[in-house]
C-alpha cells in the first residue's frame, strides 16, 4: 500500500466478525468504514491522527491512533478518559461471578498518554505526574462506551468509588467477541486510573 491515504487497521490481529461492520475511522476530512478481517480503508485525505469509532461518524470513540504507513497496528484495544455515568450488574450464563457493565461518557486518550511512567519512559526525566486533561483528545466530543468487568475485580471497586465521588478515570481494555451478546460495545476493562477532582 505505502501511501498516505490507504492502509489497514490491524496487522496480525483479526477483527472479530461481529465487529467488522461497526468500525469506522474518522479524520478531519471525513469518516470511512473499515473492511474485512484486517480493516482495509481509504481516507478522503492524508491525516496524522485517526479516531476509531464504533458505528459511524456519530458513533462511540474507542481510541486515537497515529497515522502509520501500511497498518495502524490496532490490536482491539480501547483507551478512553471520562466519568462513570452508571453501573449495571447482571449474571451471565456460564460465568461463575456476576458481571458489571460500566457506562462511561468520555473521550479517547491521546496515543502517547500514559497513566504512569512506564519502563519505556525510564530515561525521560523528570517524571511527571499524570494530569487527566493532558491525556485526552479534547477536540473529540464525548461519547458513550460500555465496559465489562467481573464483580470480583478490584477494577469494579475503583469504578464505584469514581462514580460515587464524581471522579474522572482513564480506562483501557479490549474488544471481546466472547461478550458480543451482552453489550453493544463489549469492551473488557483491563486497567483503570482514577484522578482527583
Amino acid at each position: 500500500m505505502n501511501d498516505t491515504r490507504t492502509g489497514q487497521l490491524t496487522t496480525q490481529w483479526s477483527i472479530p466478525t461481529f465487529a467488522r461492520a461497526h468500525l469506522w475511522l474518522e479524520t478531519e476530512s471525513g469518516c470511512v468504514p473499515v473492511e474485512g478481517p484486517h480493516g482495509l480503508f481509504t481516507l478522503p485525505a492524508p491525516a496524522d491522527l485517526l479516531i476509531l469509532r464504533w458505528g459511524g461518524a456519530e458513533g462511540s470513540a474507542l481510541v486515537a491512533l497515529p497515522w502509520q504507513t501500511d497498518s495502524l497496528n490496532w490490536n482491539g484495544q480501547a483507551r478512553v478518559g471520562g466519568t462513570v455515568e452508571a453501573i449495571h450488574m447482571m449474571s451471565v450464563a456460564n460465568l461463575e461471578v456476576g458481571l458489571a457493565i460500566l457506562i462511561i461518557e468520555g473521550q479517547p486518550l491521546q496515543p502517547q498518554a500514559s497513566p504512569y511512567p512506564t519502563a519505556a519512559q525510564r530515561t525521560q526525566l523528570p517524571y511527571r505526574l499524570p494530569e487527566f486533561f493532558d491525556g485526552i483528545e479534547s477536540d473529540v466530543d464525548p461519547t458513550v462506551t460500555t465496559w465489562l468487568v467481573p464483580e470480583d475485580s478490584g477494577l469494579l471497586g475503583l469504578a464505584q468509588d469514581a462514580m460515587s465521588n464524581n471522579l474522572r478515570l482513564y480506562l483501557q481494555g479490549s474488544l471481546q467477541a466472547a461478550w458480543r451478546d451482552v453489550a453493544a460495545i463489549p469492551l473488557a476493562l483491563e486497567a483503570a486510573t482514577i484522578f482527583p477532582r
